[in-house]
């Protein structure tokens, strides 16, 4: 098949998955659901920072916006383009993870093969901006990583100083994942 033929074929697969290409160029974005679970404490007496005192869990749930980037025989890549996780501590407010618009984040999804075993690790590679109240944070080069449709958190981050109305508070971004649309995962059953 010639490499007009191959494209074409891609486009189409792209078209039909419903995500995909529009008019086999134009990407259309979409939304990934997207979860989070946050501590945020006093941080402790000792150094380096080994845990986090009286330490308060809250989850947040929102989405992640997409568009295709470029479809491979064997993968598609991703330009990431929002998210937006809000947070709501007792005492200091809202809490808002987004993407760092001054960075790019990225994804390459693999799909599952016709045996519904995965041909590759799909991984994000995210660079976050977490809004507190009184300042930015910056987390770069966040790697979230999956076999599967859930990508999640690939290591333990360490956690981040910040000060509120003055004072020292210490927060750890423990969990996050996001939920792949089947299209893409699903793509390459049909033809491995």
């Amino acid at each position: 098949m010639s490499w007009v033929g191959r494209s074409y074929h891609y486009c189409l697969i792209a078209v039909l998955a419903g995500i995909g290409l529009n008019a086999c160029g134009a990407a259309e974005p979409f939304n990934m659901p997207s979860d989070a679970i946050m501590f945020v404490g006093q941080p402790s007496p000792v150094q380096p920072i080994e845990f986090i005192v009286d330490p308060v869990q809250q989850a947040a749930s929102g989405t992640m916006n997409a568009e295709i980037e470029d479809v491979f025989p064997d993968r598609t890549t991703l330009s990431l383009l929002s998210l937006n996780l809000t947070f709501n501590f007792d005492g200091i407010g809202d809490i808002v993870l987004t993407l760092d618009p001054n960075r790019p984040s990225s994804a390459t999804v693999f799909p599952l093969n016709a045996s519904g075993n995965p041909t590759g690790l799909s991984t994000m590679d995210l660079n976050l901006v977490i809004e507190t109240p009184d300042q930015n944070l910056v987390l770069e080069g966040v790697l979230l990583q999956g076999e599967s449709a859930i990508l999640q958190l690939a290591i333990d981050l360490p956690s981040l100083g910040f000060f509120f109305q003055g004072m020292p508070q210490e927060l750890d971004l423990a969990a996050m994942s996001v939920v792949l649309p089947n299209e893409l995962i699903l793509s390459g059953s049909s033809n491995q």
